[in-house]
């Protein structure tokens, strides 16, 4: 995980509910993961460098790098910063980069990939 000191000449990040998301094992079929939110929302701030997307694992199993990645390679493209992966570390948590966008509202598509299960299609935004 990136460290949380702050560097010099970056202003920080904003973390809000709307941008958090949980990743669980869906208990209706046990080849599939289910998001905490269909939708994430994040946006360029007037304080700060805005809002990063956050994402967690709720999967009961032991969390490691493989957990799950984040993909933004849909009709959109990814309103972060390059890389358009994201992975998740050993604690099965994953975030974004900046926002590299105007403000929308846009919704953003990604794939949500988890060993072992189908692919999760959730959306993400940017609001303006």
């Amino acid at each position: 995980m990136a460290s949380t000191a702050r560097q010099a000449g970056r202003k920080p990040f904003r973390h809000t509910k709307e941008s958090q998301v949980g990743i669980e094992d869906d208990p209706s079929n046990p080849k599939k993961v289910r998001v905490s939110r269909d939708t994430f929302w994040v946006s360029k701030a007037d304080v700060g460098d805005g809002d990063i997307a956050e994402w967690f694992c709720n999967r009961k199993h032991q969390h490691s790098k493989t957990c799950f990645s984040v993909i933004f390679d849909k009709k959109y493209g990814s309103p972060f910063d390059a890389p358009v992966e994201f992975y998740c570390d050993d604690n099965g948590y994953a975030y974004s980069t900046a926002i590299n966008v105007d403000p929308g509202p846009t919704i953003y598509e990604y794939r949500i990939v988890a060993a072992g299960k189908d692919d999760l299609d959730p959306g993400g935004g940017v609001k303006g």
